[in-house]
This record gives C-alpha cells, sequence and structure tokens, in this order.
C-alpha cells in the first residue's frame, strides 16, 4: 500500500509541476543589445505605453526621446537594467518564467553571448540596416553557414528611408530565398532618418 501512495503523490506532483508551466510562447521580437544602446541607462517606460514623445522639430528626435525616458509620464514606470550583464539576465530570467523562447536580433558576437547563456531560450537572429551594419550579401551567406544565425531578423531599413521592395536590398534577399533563411522585417511607425 506505502508503494501505490508513494507513485500516486509523485503522479500528483508530476501533474501539478506540469500544470504550473505555461505553455511555450515564441517572441519574433526579441534584440540582444548593450544596457545604453538607446542612451545612457536606466531608461524609463509607461507600461503600457499609451503615448510616445512628442516630436519637436527645432529639437533633434534623439534628444526628445532620451528626455521621454529619463522623465516618463507615469507614476510607476518600468526602469531598465544599468549594466548589459543585468539586461541579459533579466531577460533570460523572465523567458524562462514564461516559457518563451525568442528569435533574437544583434550583432553576432552579443547574440552568441546571449545564446551560450541560455542555449535552449533563443533563435539566433541577425540583425541588419544599411549604413550601420556594414554586412555584404556575401557576408550574410558566409554568417549563415557558419550557423552564427537562423533568421535574418531584424531588418530596419525603413529607418533610413529604405523599402523592402528597394532593389538595394535584392542581393540580401537573393541570399535568403538561395539559402532558405527566413527574414524578419521591421515594420510601422519608424522616426525619420536621413535617406540612404
Amino acid at each position: 500500500m506505502t508503494g501505490i501512495r508513494t507513485s500516486v503523490l509523485i503522479l500528483l506532483a508530476a501533474i501539478s509541476a506540469s500544470a504550473q508551466k505555461p505553455p511555450p510562447v515564441l517572441d519574433m521580437h526579441l534584440h540582444a543589445s548593450a544596457a545604453d544602446a538607446n542612451g545612457p541607462p536606466p531608461l524609463a517606460l509607461c507600461v503600457p505605453v499609451l503615448e510616445h514623445a512628442t516630436r519637436d522639430p527645432r529639437r533633434p528626435w534623439g534628444d526628445i526621446f532620451i528626455e521621454w525616458q529619463k522623465k516618463p509620464p507615469c507614476p510607476d514606470p518600468v526602469w531598465s537594467p544599468r549594466t548589459d550583464e543585468a539586461l541579459m539576465k533579466g531577460t533570460i530570467a523572465v523567458l524562462e518564467r514564461r516559457n518563451v523562447i525568442g528569435v533574437l536580433s544583434g550583432t553576432p558576437d552579443l547574440v552568441e553571448r546571449w545564446r551560450e547563456a541560455a542555449p535552449d531560450r533563443f533563435i539566433p537572429g541577425l540583425q541588419f540596416r544599411f549604413g550601420r551594419d556594414g554586412l555584404s550579401p556575401d557576408a550574410l551567406r558566409r554568417l549563415y553557414r557558419e550557423g552564427r544565425f537562423s533568421v535574418f531578423a531584424e531588418v530596419t531599413n525603413q529607418y533610413v528611408g529604405i523599402a523592402p521592395g528597394d532593389p538595394r536590398f535584392e542581393p540580401y534577399l537573393a541570399v535568403a530565398e538561395e539559402l532558405d533563411i527566413p527574414v524578419g522585417i521591421h515594420i510601422g511607425t519608424a522616426r525619420r532618418a536621413p535617406r540612404i
């Protein structure tokens, strides 16, 4: 009788543990970034984001955005970590608690560092923007064949006025098509930037 009771208790514990773990979630838009990527930390956001900083054409957008994040217009903002290590560890802790797997974009080295810290939590992506990342179509092909990324994302060319159908982007799309690489393109609003 003791053996049956023990088996039932173990089964109930296993069912209880599995019932507490949320189902897996795939986050298609996760960034491996430095803590100061958007300005000197800490920065804050009001959650949910109900409004954005107001654009003033007399001032640089970056200054307005940083000011808005340094003095958020809500009583209980969420503040960013101060260090790269705290940002990575905090992100991984949330992913594990919520059972999230993220398509992680960023530079190849930073994405690799995050993957080493939590190999089961990330699908490696490769960020790309003309004028910032200096990546050629041949480099894209080489990095993919080296296993440095699985998804060509996040592509943010709209920040420099380049649409997905622009002929300058075609060689990159040809490599993605040739190697069957998924492409993730940022859509929606973007701050104004000089065209390239």
